[in-house]
């Protein structure tokens, strides 16, 4: 202990002496720390937890729904990939067809996404175009009205910032398709968390189009079950032909061994290795950063000693072998004297 306090009462002096030297030492380790962690802290803050991303693809829902097989299908528990066994349904499928299939007591909303080509303030341009009826309570978190109200009925939308600066409207103004065969009042302005281009929002029956009942983030069918859908009841509505992203499953997925085989995991933890890469790498900067600086301090610090140890008559091979080899060392050019 006494060692220890001995080398933080020399440190302390040292560090009060060169207060130059001090400083950029500091700087060298807390710059790159710096930079580190922030480049850790945007990434963390871009990846989502579980929940996040439950809210942002099923708004309050307990689950979404796709039903476009008539086999059976085997998907990931978080539904990032699924595989089917029978050919794609030739026809959508129907709210009775749907509410069928599920326990009593569910309820389901649309959920739609397309493309639709309208007026801008510059000309024609093709913007996202959602189907959903923001006025429901399953909408919140995947549609968020910021200002004005919801869509009421086909003449009604409701645009997100990024889409009235493309269209040059706002709430109250009217827009109209490529062709002008079709307008549209604004009455809102949205927000849609898990898109930041420009989207127009809809009624899921008014969407032109139809909408596209893709595997898209948001679309399908909202399910407000009358219980936490597992994942138990998740492979059973595979069995039926339809993928099931679950708010359950989400944040508590299956273990492995009840996951299809062709959607488990290597078994290597990725964001582990990430992580110990990041120490090590962060360890060889730091070494590089210091070690080089650290030689060239010590040399300017002793040139003066070692030039007075050299007029003192040591031999000069002496002085330049106790000498760094980044440094001029006086003594390479200081002639031996002898008192």
């Amino acid at each position: 202990m006494n060692s220890w306090l001995t080398a933080l009462r020399i440190a302390r002096r040292e560090a009060r002496r060169a207060k130059g030297r001090s400083a950029l030492v500091i700087a060298m380790i807390a710059l790159p720390v710096l930079a580190l962690t922030f480049a850790a802290a945007s990434y963390d803050m871009f990846k989502l937890r579980p929940g996040e991303r439950a809210d942002r693809e099923m708004g309050t829902a307990d689950a979404r729904l796709l039903w476009e097989y008539d086999g059976a299908v085997a998907q990931d528990p978080r539904g990032d990939g699924w595989s089917a066994e029978g050919d794609p349904h030739q026809t959508a499928r129907t709210e009775q067809e749907i509410l069928a299939a599920l326990p009593a007591g569910s309820r389901i909303i649309r959920s739609l996404e397309s493309y639709t080509e309208l007026r801008t303030a510059s000309g024609i341009g093709t913007l996202n175009s959602r189907g959903i009826d923001v006025r429901d309570p399953l909408a919140a978190g995947l549609v968020d009205l910021l200002d004005g109200r919801a869509p009421a009925n086909a003449g009604e939308v409701a645009i997100n910032a990024a889409a009235a600066d493309r269209l040059g409207a706002g709430i109250g103004d009217t827009i109209q398709s490529a062709d002008r065969a079709k307008s549209w009042t604004v009455t809102g302005l949205v927000e849609l968390p898990a898109s930041l281009s420009e989207n127009v929002v809809f009624l899921p029956d008014a969407i032109p189009g139809g909408g596209a009942m893709s595997s898209g983030s948001g679309t399908g069918w909202l399910w407000d079950a009358p219980g936490p859908v597992s994942w138990g009841e998740v492979k059973q509505l595979n069995a039926r032909g339809m993928v099931v992203f679950s708010r359950d499953v989400f944040l508590h997925p299956p273990p492995a061994s009840e996951t299809p085989e062709m959607f488990r995991s290597s078994g290597v933890d990725a964001e582990a290795i990430g992580i110990g890469g990041l120490v090590a790498g962060l360890a060889i900067l730091e070494i590089v950063l210091l070690a080089g600086p650290a030689f060239a301090v010590g040399a300017r610090r002793r040139r003066r000693d070692l030039g007075l140890v050299a007029a003192n008559g040591v031999p000069r091979h002496t002085c330049a072998a106790s000498c760094s080899p980044t440094a001029s060392c006086w003594a390479r050019s200081a002639p031996p004297r002898a008192w």
